[in-house]
């Protein structure tokens, strides 16, 4: 009896956790397993994503001895002291053994080794330095802030700090108390930050797609953890310390004679006044660069959601159904089975069109290796290959892919069909045919060269494996011809909802029989949206578009938080102006100006600096370029108009002083 090893998860939720379930038996695809062990609940081997069972590979020899399958990932642990290029050069010598020994199936074949950390991670990594890039930069932005209020409080207690230092306080105690206030506002923001955190980790990890956990399982299992809690007092501490020390040095700098004059206020405060205005507009440039990246991203996925995948996904539902076991061991139940589950589809009420297809698009598919009749025989090496796919019923149709020659595939192509025929894609009819017609071509496979199979019709391209890559060469055969034992069933909808239908799909399948699998049911709209290239863009935008988001009301607060003490500063003198003459208007203006020069610096710095981290994020992109010069603009000048409006505020309430009344105070 063969052996499986079950997953942890599995075990808990089939077998409620049964600690004697090892030597038990188990029933899969109609053959008998022995459980003969259970995983720890740690394991996740990322590159197949979250496997329930672990079967040994049990392939035949009549199949083992078919050179011509090319679909075995090997996973090895190298020995002490070997590296990764050794091991690929000692590959690479078998390779061209095999090739030499076996020149119809190796030649032109390689084997490419690679550290499994590397595979498994070799997608996310960019993405994820560009997410702790925008965590860097939010975190800089709230630094700068926070070293802005400082500045403006410690400019206001001025008078305060002078009177401690003249009643005998020393320039160590009066730093020291200033820092543990900052400690202290510090380690309480980290508290409240952490509680928030652990929050919007799980909303993080409930928003991350299913393509990215079968990748990455660990993801499912993300936490702030006791390291990553130790990271965030440190970094709060750190904040506090550089950020609280530079003010507390520049406020016990000065003598307590200077500080206690009537004008000293202002005159200590113009050096900080610099430094604060500086700060401000750095968090204006980096605020921009995080809003460019959300922008080029937002874009680049817009673009990608408008690329014609070859079909048309609206209305159309979809279920896989898998064939296995003894009852399903020849090709003729196989095809029987679908024929029936596509006509018990079919006469639904609401279906319009049923097909079925052995790989959906959008997710890849084995490939053929053939030949062209009457064509020069190409060297093993350069033979052309092509991604093959078995179709019933009136696949085309369904998902109204256009004929561009011939005709589509019928029941007619069955084995007792002379010749065998296929359908090809048009990128395929154009390599190989260029612009003379390929109906009535014949082409022969490698794999089955005793038969003969004539191109029947040319249908449009059809994105294989992901919407930014370009179709691959596909050609199409009847299941009736060539069996397959798994296959989505795809049905159109006259309208409504087509998830609607999905039930009763399942229903009508399953009458046929009980025990096959029925998985992977959805909408090819919601196949499309799951799509590695449109979910791994989604979910970067998501993050990046939440960071700019705060980014950019940090941002705000930051300038409304200096224009308005810049406005308090200056009552006096906006209260003579007004006095003189001056409308609320000029008064508007007046104020505004500041804001702009600091936004119009930042604006400038952000934008230099967005240009130069642009190769960061060039390869997540689609359809758009790293320096798009309608992205930077449009981005510069919605953050110019959103600072000046928080520049207007404070702005316009400096226009209701009352001259008299600020005149007297002073």
């Amino acid at each position: 009896v063969p052996a499986v090893v079950l997953s942890y998860h599995f075990w808990a939720d089939r077998f409620a956790a049964d600690p004697n379930v090892v030597g038990r038996a188990i029933t899969i695809d109609g053959r008998p397993f022995e459980i003969r062990g259970v995983l720890p609940p740690e394991f996740n081997f990322a590159p197949v994503g979250d496997a329930a069972l672990w079967l040994p590979l049990g392939r035949t020899a009549e199949i083992r001895a078919e050179r011509f399958n090319h679909w075995v990932s090997v996973v090895g642990r190298l020995r002490d002291g070997v590296s990764i290029e050794q091991a690929s050069r000692r590959v690479a010598e078998v390779m061209r053994t095999l090739a030499a020994q076996y020149p119809e199936s190796n030649a032109g074949r390689g084997v490419t080794v690679a550290p499994l950390r590397a595979v498994i991670a070799g997608d996310v990594k960019r993405p994820l330095f560009v997410l702790f890039g925008a965590v860097g930069i939010v975190l800089l932005i709230a630094c700068a802030n926070v070293a802005s209020l400082v500045l403006t409080r410690s400019i206001e207690r001025t008078r305060e700090i002078a009177l401690r230092s003249a009643i005998g306080a020393s320039r160590r105690r009066i730093v020291r108390q200033l820092l543990t206030e900052n400690l202290a506002l510090a380690l309480g923001g980290a508290v409240l930050g952490a509680w928030v955190a652990m929050g919007g980790v799980r909303l993080l990890v409930a928003a991350v797609p299913q393509g990215m956990v079968d990748q990455m399982p660990a993801v499912r299992d993300a936490s702030v953890d006791a390291t990553a809690l130790g990271f965030t007092v440190a970094v709060a501490v750190a904040t506090g310390i550089i950020f609280g020390l530079a003010p507390a040095l520049l406020a016990s700098r000065s003598s307590p004679a200077e500080l206690l004059r009537s004008d000293a206020r202002v005159g200590a405060g113009r050096t900080r006044h610099r430094l604060r205005d500086a700060l401000v507009a750095a968090e204006i440039a980096l605020t921009l660069v995080l809003l460019v990246g959300a922008s080029l991203m937002g874009r680049s996925l817009f673009a990608l959601l408008r690329v014609y995948p070859g079909f048309t996904a609206d209305q159309v539902a979809t279920v896989r159904v898998a064939l296995a076991g003894p009852s399903y061991a020849s090709g003729a139940r196989q095809q029987r089975f679908f024929e029936d589950a596509v006509n018990r589809v079919r006469v639904l009420p609401g279906v319009e069109t049923v097909g079925a297809i052995s790989s959906p698009p959008l997710q890849g598919g084995y490939t053929n290796t053939f030949h062209v009749d009457g064509a020069p025989e190409p060297s093993p090496a350069e033979r052309p290959e092509a991604t093959t796919r078995a179709v019933a019923g009136d696949y085309f149709r369904a998902l109204r892919i256009p004929l561009v020659q011939g005709r589509a595939l019928n029941a007619r192509d069955d084995l007792n069909g002379a010749p065998y025929a296929v359908v090809i894609n048009e990128s395929l009819a154009k390599r190989l045919f260029g612009a003379r017609p390929a109906v009535g071509e014949r082409v022969r496979f490698y794999t089955w060269e005793d038969s003969a199979w004539t191109i029947v019709g040319v249908v449009g391209d059809v994105k294989t494996d992901a919407l930014d890559e370009p179709a691959k060469p596909t050609i199409y055969h009847s299941h009736l011809q060539g069996p397959a034992n798994r296959m989505s069933i795809v049905a159109r909808t006259t309208g409504g909802d087509p998830r609607a239908l999905i039930p009763e799909m399942r229903r009508r399948i399953n009458q046929l029989d009980q025990g096959v699998a029925v998985y992977a049911a959805g909408t090819m709209v919601e196949r499309v949206a799951r799509s590695p290239a449109v979910y791994s863009r989604r979910y970067l935008l998501l993050l990046l578009g939440t960071f700019a988001v705060a980014a950019l009301l940090l941002a705000i607060i930051g300038v409304y938080g200096v224009i308005a003490y810049a406005v308090t500063q200056r009552t006096r003198e906006i209260a003579i102006r007004i006095a003189l003459g001056a409308t609320g208007g000029e008064v508007v203006a007046m104020v505004l100006r500041g804001g702009l020069r600091l936004v119009g610096a930042g604006v400038v710095i952000g934008s230099v600096a967005a240009l130069a981290l642009s190769r960061t994020l060039a390869s997540l992109l689609f359809g758009v370029s790293a320096t798009d010069a309608w992205t930077y603009g449009l981005t510069a000048l919605a953050l110019v108009v959103v600072a000046l409006l928080a520049s207007y505020l404070p702005a316009r309430r400096a226009t209701r002083f009352d001259p008299a009344l600020t005149l007297r105070a002073e």
